[in-house]
């Protein structure tokens, strides 16, 4: 018989051990104020989450970077920007900077030559 109060099934429920917390709205893979990185994939999709103010979408930058590599993933997330920068010089605003960069990221592997 299992025994129900055991603190590594209390962990497992909810999720200690990935650093997430279940207690954000939308966020359900979102991180914790005290994650900290431990590899460059995992600082890089931060930063591109903090870039755009959408930390509750890092598990989709963590991937996103484990797919192009954290060179690339930081060069889109500067052309990003300079885009931003230029639309907001034009008059142009962009809406969603997170959902151009998501772009510059499906465009890169439609057009990447293997």
């Amino acid at each position: 018989m299992t025994n129900l109060n055991n603190k590594s099934i209390d962990n497992i429920d909810n999720k200690d051990y990935l650093n997430i917390d279940n207690n954000i709205d939308n966020g359900k893979y979102s991180l914790k104020d005290s994650f900290n990185p431990s590899t460059e994939d995992s600082y890089t999709a931060k930063e591109i989450g903090r870039a755009f103010n959408d930390l509750k979408n890092y598990a989709f930058y963590y991937k996103s970077v484990q797919i192009i590599g954290p060179q690339k993933a930081m060069q889109l997330l500067s052309e990003t920007k300079n885009d931003i920068r230029l639309g907001k010089e034009k008059g142009k605003l962009i809406r969603n900077p997170a959902a151009l960069y998501n772009w510059k990221v499906n465009d890169y592997l439609k057009n990447k030559k293997i």
